[in-house]
């Protein structure tokens, strides 16, 4: 198992917050484009260590075809942010 880290690049990154959480919950959510796809990080303020990374990738990766029955890309970048692609 391959854990998908991507270097992000910090100057493409747009933010905006959302109603759906308050504020002190952290209601920022971030977005860049990768390769023509957007993604989305709705907890900027989780910094993921490696071995939680480690743990996490393999739900991640099974979470799209248990739910959506296909895969949902989805990456970590280097300060350990979890991204999803909006699809």
């Amino acid at each position: 198992m391959e854990i998908p880290i991507k270097d992000v690049d910090e100057s493409k990154i747009t933010s905006y917050t959302t109603k759906a959480r308050p504020a002190e919950k952290s209601n920022e959510i971030l977005e860049i484009n990768v390769d023509g796809k957007l993604f989305k990080c709705e907890r900027p303020k989780y910094f993921h260590k490696k071995f939680d990374l480690a743990i996490y990738t393999p739900g991640f990766e099974k979470e799209g075809d248990i739910i959506y029955n296909r895969k949902i890309p989805f990456f970590f970048d280097k300060k350990g942010r979890w991204w999803c692609g909006e699809e």
